[in-house]
């Protein structure tokens, strides 16, 4: 039997819907809408890590797409909502 991984992630509407939330509730970690409205739309930006803060949201860790020549991913955080959190959708990947 193969192993698989869970990944959550973001479409572009829900990651606007996460930043507004964000900056509207004060949140440590927040990203600019701005920036975000200039991405792709068909990308999904995939969480790689996630853990519990303040026992009242997540801090994400988001990987974007590369913004620049190099072609490396650019890692955003944000903190959001238990709720959203559990809204996010997801992809198993095999494990290797």
């Amino acid at each position: 039997m193969q192993k698989e991984k869970t990944i959550k992630y973001f479409t572009k509407s829900m990651l606007l819907m996460a930043a507004d939330d964000a900056i509207n509730r004060n949140r440590n970690r927040q990203l600019e809408v701005e920036k975000i409205e200039v991405l792709p739309d068909s990308y999904k930006y995939p969480i790689g890590l996630a853990m519990p803060h303040n026992d009242v949201e997540w801090r994400v860790q988001i990987f974007m797409p590369p913004l620049e020549e190099d072609g490396n991913p650019v890692e955003a955080w944000l903190d959001i909502s238990f709720e959203m959190y559990d809204s996010l959708h997801e992809v198993k990947m095999p494990i290797h």
